[in-house]
Order: structure tokens, then C-alpha cells, then sequence
């Protein structure tokens, strides 16, 4: 009689276990074959990216021409960095510009020297040389690059965050724990596995202090495409510190390099 009585609940708690268990595998089933599909994807625009990163437009610039970022133009401009400080580049014939939209299509993070690294508490294991470093995404991962390597584009503009001399560090050493990782293809940033390179900048500010980005979706994957991350950049509180490769090919600063830097923005 007892059993009897009990019966309906028995049932009904079998029907939710096997609810249960049938989510699950659904779940299951589900995940892993949208991870088999995302690893396909990153494999075909892998290559495609990889091959498209290498490629010139004809008739931009003359063949053989060399960057306007002379060495010279170079060390003016990272006389007036500090670590911390965004660069955002562009390479006036990269096919690349074909398919991202806006004038600036590039970021990086720049470190400083080793010594401006330790005094703010922070030792990525760079030689102690005086050198200057960034950490970039590029199709080879996210690496320490050296200012040339960086730098070797025909226009950049020197952007400084608002987080002060305690949250800065913070922002820095998020940003590094992404070293070393391969760069993403998908231009997904659901997923942390492979960073773009706009990504290395937003997985380092953003929710540190008064920095806060958010991602827009674009073809059905969530990103911060360079000019977005620039407009939502100056919201938060960035401030142009200086272009080079604009202008006249000049290092700029002050009220003449943002005059550059928004005119640069302006529609064709």
C-alpha cells in the first residue's frame, strides 16, 4: 500500500532524471560539434587570414617604396610614450584594409623598457638593454615585439588611458597573461583561447577603473573592431597624445595631432 501510494511521485522523479539526462547529452551533443565546427572555421580563415596578412594592394604605393615611419619618426614619437600607452597603426597598402572597416585597422599594447616595467612592479623577462617593447597580436600570436617590428608602418596614433598609477599595472599584467597564445582568426572574443589584436587591449582595461568596453557583433561573432575600440576608447577617457605618418609625415602633438588623428577619421 505504501509503495502504491508512492508510485506517482516515484514517476515523476524518474521523468525529471531522464529530463535531465537527456538535456545534458543534448547539451553535450551540442557542444561538441560546435567546437568541431569553430576548429574547422579557424582553419580555413587561418590560412586565408595568414595568406591575406602578407599582401599589398598594387598601385597604393610604388613598389619598393619604404614605410613613412622612419626610424627617426619612431624614436620621436616613443620619447613621448609611456607604458600603458595604445598604439594604433596602419599600413596604407595591407589588402587587410580591404575588409576592416574605418582608416586605423591595428592596435598594440605598448611595455616600455625593462627598467620602466620594474618600477611598476612588473618583470615579463625582457633584456635589460634599454630596448623598447609591445606586446601585439599578430598572425604568428600574441608576442613581445620590439618598437621596429611594431612600429614599421606608415602611420600610428599614441593613445593614453585614464586609470591612474595603481590600476594601470592591473591593466598591463591581464593584458600578459594572454602571451603566448595564437591569434584569432574568427575575430571571436567569446572565447579566449586565440586573441585578436584589439582583443589584447580590451582583455587589459577593460573593468579596470573608469574602463569599460563593450563588444559589438559583427557577422554573428561579438569583436571591437580598431575604429570602434578607438570611438569607445575616447569615451572612456583615452587622450590623443601624439600621431606620426600624418600630416606631412611629421610627429604631431597636442591639439595638432588630434586635429590629424579625427581628420584622418573623416569619410572619403
Amino acid at each position: 500500500a505504501l509503495l502504491e501510494k508512492e508510485e506517482p511521485t516515484i514517476e515523476r522523479r524518474r521523468g525529471e532524471a531522464l529530463k535531465r539526462l537527456f538535456s545534458y547529452r543534448w547539451f553535450s551533443f551540442l557542444r561538441r560539434h560546435r567546437s568541431a565546427w569553430r576548429q574547422v572555421m579557424y582553419g580555413l580563415f587561418k590560412v586565408s587570414g595568414s595568406a591575406i596578412a602578407e599582401l599589398r594592394q598594387p598601385g597604393v604605393k610604388p613598389p619598393g617604396a619604404p614605410k613613412r615611419m622612419t626610424s627617426a619618426l619612431r624614436d620621436e614619437v616613443l620619447a613621448k610614450a609611456k607604458p600603458g600607452d595604445v598604439f594604433v597603426t596602419r599600413h596604407d597598402d595591407a589588402v587587410s584594409n580591404l575588409f576592416l572597416p574605418g582608416f586605423w585597422p591595428h592596435a598594440a599594447l605598448y611595455l616600455g623598457t625593462f627598467r620602466e616595467l620594474e618600477a611598476l612592479g612588473i618583470l615579463p623577462g625582457l633584456p635589460d638593454d634599454g630596448s623598447r617593447w609591445f606586446l601585439e597580436a599578430k598572425k604568428d600570436g600574441v608576442r613581445l615585439r620590439t618598437c621596429a617590428e611594431t612600429l614599421g608602418v606608415d602611420a600610428c596614433v599614441l593613445l593614453r588611458s585614464p586609470l591612474g598609477p595603481e590600476e594601470l599595472p592591473v591593466a598591463m599584467r591581464r593584458a600578459l597573461l594572454h602571451e603566448g597564445k595564437p591569434f584569432d582568426f574568427l575575430f571571436d572574443y567569446r572565447f579566449q583561447d586565440v586573441v585578436a589584436c584589439t582583443e589584447v587591449i580590451y582583455r587589459g582595461f577593460h573593468g579596470v577603473g573608469v574602463v569599460a568596453f563593450h563588444l559589438e557583433e559583427v557577422g554573428g561573432r561579438l569583436c571591437l573592431p580598431a575604429e570602434e575600440m578607438l570611438n569607445q576608447a575616447l569615451d572612456n577617457g583615452f587622450k590623443v597624445i601624439a600621431t606620426a605618418g600624418l600630416g606631412g609625415g611629421k610627429v604631431l602633438a597636442g591639439i595638432k595631432a588630434e586635429v590629424a588623428f579625427h581628420g584622418s577619421r573623416q569619410p572619403l
